[in-house]
Parts: structure tokens; sequence; C-alpha cells
């Protein structure tokens, strides 16, 4: 299975270049009213590869202390039977979560300074680059299920991988109100960040931890200096959540940001000291991963890639890690007040 991975992984820059640009994504289609304006616009286009591999000292070895914990097993179920056909006698089972699944998405969003919001958000699989559809035929399902929903004017439309329109309904809109009423103070804090401070960034991490802390019982957060300056936040909590793989665990979260606390590196979950969960984030100094405030460039940096690792009791009953990696083209977002 592991090849499978690698595999996958030689294809990204291909997908990439010939796939994700291609994606129709209408960031124009959204019309300013004469009485509103775009409070913020976020656009992103991605491609997605998601497998679930099994734990073991080559390919997993930072989760596999998971092995020596009795974590409740699964029963096999919805497993696929590989074959020449369903009628093909065979002992190998295959769960597709196991296969890489290449996906491309995108959205373009749009907050209005009355509080409306629209959207159009894609995703949708590749179909020639994942090999679960090199085993079988692209189910008739896949082809009318929905891929693209657009949201305005009071409706929504959904449409299907062939961008035709499946159905459209009126749609109440989610209402902003409340975050427009508070864009004031979000945008004065992105001003503030850009201006020198008499403390530096750590000791403002380290005074907000405490005054948190006094305020959650059962928990701890720490704020500590890292490797070549970064900056690691932790909370401690004795409770346990329905997110918890082990009943009754102590969680742990752990959060390394840069040295001037304007990006987030990495974040990790524990219970009881034994790694479940990571993302780990990558930025690029270009223009398409870039915030901006009234058409000027802020110094916050948006991530142009994102892997994460979460550990899993798989279908058929096995530890695994479900890995996904995210490559975004394009992930901006402007806020506007003026």
């Amino acid at each position: 299975m592991k090849q499978y991975f690698l595999w996958v992984m030689l294809l990204l820059i291909t997908v990439l270049t010939s796939c994700v640009n291609e994606l129709n994504i209408d960031s124009t289609s959204v019309e300013e009213a004469p009485e509103r304006k775009a409070a913020v616009k976020i656009n992103t286009k991605y491609v997605e590869i998601s497998q679930n591999i099994p734990v073991s000292e080559k390919d997993t070895p930072d989760f596999v202390g998971a092995i020596s914990y009795q974590i409740t097993r699964q029963t096999p179920m919805g497993m696929m039977k590989v074959g020449e056909n369903n009628n093909t006698p065979t002992d190998d089972y295959v769960d597709p979560n196991d296969l890489p699944t290449v996906i491309e998405g995108g959205a373009s969003e749009t907050i209005f300074d009355d509080g409306t919001y629209e959207s159009s958000t894609i995703r949708r699989i590749n179909t020639a680059l994942s090999p679960i559809f090199q085993l079988y035929e692209v189910p008739i399902s896949y082809q009318e299920s929905v891929t693209r929903v657009d949201i305005n004017n009071g409706m929504m439309y959904a449409y299907n991988v062939s961008d035709q329109l499946l159905f459209s309904k009126p749609h109440q809109g989610i209402d902003m109100t409340e975050y427009i009423a508070v864009l004031d103070e979000i945008i004065a804090r992105i001003e503030a960040d850009s201006l020198t401070r008499s403390i530096t960034p750590i000791e403002r991490l380290q005074l907000q931890a405490q005054n948190s802390a006094t305020k959650r019982l059962g928990e701890q957060y720490t704020v500590t200096e890292g490797e070549n300056g970064c900056i690691i936040v932790e909370k401690e909590s004795n409770k346990s959540t329905t997110r918890s793989l082990i009943d009754g665990a102590r969680v742990k979260t752990r959060v390394t940001l840069s040295p001037d606390a304007s990006r987030t590196l990495m974040s990790e979950r524990f219970e009881n000291d034994m790694l479940v969960a990571r993302t780990r984030y990558k930025y690029a100094n270009n223009d398409r991963f870039k915030s901006y405030l009234n058409s000027k460039e802020v110094s916050k940096l948006n991530p142009h890639k994102v892997k994460t690792e979460k550990l899993i009791v798989g279908k058929d009953g096995n530890l695994k890690v479900a890995s996904t990696i995210t490559v975004y083209s394009q992930n901006t977002i402007s806020f506007n007040n003026n």
C-alpha cells in the first residue's frame, strides 16, 4: 500500500500545474449592490491528497507508541473485495480510505458590510489520479453528487461534476452581522501587530496565558521559547472529550508559533503523552498566500501547504494514521473597512 502513497506524491506537481488552475470558481460572479460593500473576501484553490497509512516504525514512527495501548478495535466493515469482478473469490479486501484520494477544490467567499454572505465552493474527486477508480468504475451516484455549491441573492444552487444544475432552493444564508460588528476591532489588531511593541511576542502571549488559565478550571497554559526562537504554547486538561481516542485520557495540546507569533508552524495533540494528531503548516512569501487590509499588504501570511495526521482505528480494526496533504495555489484574505 505504501507504493500508492509514494506514487501519488510524485503526481502532486502534475496535479498542481494542470488541474487546480482549471477549476471554475467564479469570484467575479458576486456583485456588490450600490447599498453594500465587501468587508471580507476569501479566495482559495487547492489540491488535497488523503490516505490511511498503517501504523509502523517505518512509515509512521512518531505514532508507533499507540501500539502499546489497548485501543478499542472495530469489526471489519465497509471493505471492498479486490478481483476481476465481484464474483471473483479472494481473501484480499481493500478499505477505499487506504488508497490515495486526490481532491481538487476551492472557494470564493464574500462577507458584506450589511452582514450578508455569498459564496461559491467546489470540491471534486480527481478520478483519473485516484487509484480506487482504476480498480472500479466511477459509480453513477458520484456523477450525480453535489460537487459545487453557489450561494447568492437568497438562493442556493447545487451542481454536479459536469457543472450541470442539480437543484436550487431558497437559502436564508449566514447572518454575519455580529462578525461585522467586531470587524473594526479585528482590523485594529491587525494594524497593531504591524507596529513596534514595548514587549516581545512571547511576553505578550505569556500574559494572555496567565489570564486564560485563571478562567478555565482544570486547564493550564504555558508559553515557552523553543528551538530557533519559536514560541511554544501548551495547554493541559484532565477532561477527556468526545475526540479522545483513549477513554479518560489526560489531554495536552501544543502549538508552535514563529518567533514573531505571526504564523502557526505546527499543532499537536497528545493523550497520556502519546501523539494522536499533528498538523504542520508551510508558508511561501508570494502574493497568492497573503492577507490584505484596505488593498494594502499586511504581515500575516496564509499557509500554502498543510499536512494533517491523525491516529484512527481503521475499518479493518487496525491502527492507522489518516494523512491529508493540502497544497494551495491560492489562499488570500482581504479586509476592507473603508
